[in-house]
């Protein structure tokens, strides 16, 4: 019993360990927007119904289908 108590509280520092340093990781990177950098714009999407169905032996549920109609695209400032 005290043999997986002291495995237990090793993974726990493990996984604490790995877990912050991950986190240190991702805190490195710049802060705020580079002013030089340009955006993307939303792309324009449509979404048409498809109506329940069956198609032989099966049953096909009502749906959206959606459709990329103009994608992003990158925005001069």
């Amino acid at each position: 019993m005290n043999r997986k108590r002291i495995v237990l509280f090793i993974l726990l520092i493990v996984m604490t360990a790995c877990s912050s340093s991950q986190k240190k990781v991702l805190d490195d990177k710049p802060k705020g927007k580079d002013d030089d950098s340009p955006s993307l714009t939303s792309p324009q999407t449509r979404r048409m119904w498809i109506p329940d169905k069956i198609e032989g032996e099966q049953f096909i549920k009502g749906h959206y289908i959606y459709y990329i109609e103009k994608g992003a695209q990158w925005k001069a400032q």
